[in-house]
């Protein structure tokens, strides 16, 4: 954190805010006569109503400036891990028998093929989540050739 961040974060009272799956720092403030609750990573960055605020790493306790950054609700969800399962993007094909790739780009739902190997499902979602979400995307092997890192 920056020396400049730590000495505004330092002078409030945080705790812990578990929502789902990520845990995140927040205070409470008074902010036009009303207490609001306000998270750490939106306080550091300034944000204003409507903005979103996304850890490119996922973590939501690294609230380091270069970890933030304003997104959209879309670019957001780029970057969130699988709901179930393994690997993001991929599920049982039980009518096929093999692995069934897809992603979600601009609300539309693309087929990325049936694959022998669940690995080899989560690496046509990782070629289509580049190419589609760019630094947003969340990669099933971020640390192979090709891949934008976290």
């Amino acid at each position: 954190m920056s020396p400049e961040d730590f000495r505004r974060v330092v002078k409030r009272k945080w705790s812990v805010h578990k929502a789902r799956l990520v845990t995140y720092a927040e205070t409470n403030m008074k902010v036009d006569g009303r207490w609001v609750r306000v998270l750490m990573h939106r306080f550091i960055l300034g944000a204003v109503r409507g903005q979103l605020v996304d850890h490119r790493d996922g973590d939501g306790l690294n609230n380091t400036r270069d970890n933030l950054r304003v997104a959209t609700r879309g670019q957001n969800q780029h970057n969130s891990g699988p709901r179930r399962g393994r690997f993001k993007g991929v599920s049982w094909s039980k009518a096929a028998g093999r692995w069934l790739a897809q992603i979600t780009a601009d609300r539309k739902h693309r087929y990325l093929g049936l694959h022998d190997t669940e690995e080899d499902a989560a690496r046509a979602y990782d070629a289509a989540a580049r190419e589609l979400h760019g630094e947003f995307a969340k990669l099933n092997f971020p640390h192979e050739a090709g891949a934008t890192p976290a």
